[in-house]
């Protein structure tokens, strides 16, 4: 190590792999870019998405009815619900 302030994990990434300290820095821009563009285009619901058919739109709004036993939208993050679900804790 160069003693130049750089930890031991960064040290051996960078060395190990032959490359540059800002390709971290140039992954991350990507994502955070990525990330930004994703918030706008993603469809929050199923109501809202334009590229289902009415057919799909019917099938799976009737599938995660049935899975959620009826309450399937959360217009707002029901905390002590998310926490009691099994599913989050499995997966």
């Amino acid at each position: 190590m160069d003693g130049d302030g750089e930890s031991y994990h960064h040290w051996v990434v960078c060395k190990r792999a032959n490359t540059s300290p800002r390709i971290f820095i140039i992954e991350g821009c990507v994502t955070v870019g990525m990330s930004i563009i994703m918030y706008w285009w993603l469809a929050d619901w199923p109501a809202d998405c334009r590229f289902l058919t009415p057919d799909e739109h019917k099938v799976l709004m009737w599938r995660l009815m049935d899975d959620s036993e009826g309450d399937a939208k959360m217009d707002r993050v029901n905390w002590s619900r998310c926490a009691r679900d099994w599913k989050v804790w499995v997966a």
